[in-house]
């Protein structure tokens, strides 16, 4: 359900308050590969260092629980674009 509403939120702009509830989501359910996911996703969104290193450390937790997740690996990819390592990005593709 905070996954929904992290989703609604998001839609609406309101993204710091989605980050908010997708951490709780996250929290709560820390095998939720699909809260970890949403939750990176903003933060590389944000584009700053440190979302992006916040970013990468829950990536590395959600491919523990779902290695071949399509999405997670996309938003793997986006992340290691950004830190132009086109090579490990196009593995994950």
């Amino acid at each position: 359900m905070k996954i929904a509403y992290g989703d609604f939120l998001q839609s609406h702009g309101q993204p710091v308050r989605a980050v908010e509830v997708y951490r709780e989501a996250s929290r709560e359910d820390p095998a939720s590969v699909e809260a970890a996911m949403r939750l990176a996703d903003l933060l590389l969104s944000d584009g700053g260092e440190e979302a992006t290193a916040e970013a990468r450390q829950i990536l590395a937790r959600a491919r523990e629980e779902a290695p071949d997740h399509p999405d997670l690996l996309v938003t793997e990819a986006r992340l290691l674009l950004r830190e132009d390592r086109a090579e490990p990005a196009l593995r994950n593709l």
